[in-house]
């Protein structure tokens, strides 16, 4: 899940991408919701390599995907509802 999460946090023009990823975050969540331990873990991470800021990224991702059109708003509800 970090390797997704850092796609997401560095590659912005790739719509495609991002919803893939967007897609997976989310498919991989509702598969099993106890895997919200796993992206607690990376944010509470003492190790450099292993921390990532899950909640930011998504967070900045919603602020920053402000288009208008069908893609851009599907993309917004798949990073909320990961969000939430």
């Amino acid at each position: 899940m970090r390797v997704l999460f850092k796609i997401l946090d560095s590659i912005k023009a790739d719509k495609d991408l991002n919803f893939f990823v967007l897609a997976l975050i989310n498919g991989i969540l509702e598969d099993k919701r106890t895997r919200v331990r796993n992206i607690i873990a990376m944010e509470k991470s003492a190790n450099a390599t292993k921390k990532v800021e899950a909640v930011r990224i998504l967070f900045d991702f919603l602020l920053q995907n402000n288009h208008e059109g069908q893609d851009a708003i599907n993309q917004r509800d798949l990073a909320a509802h990961s969000l939430s």
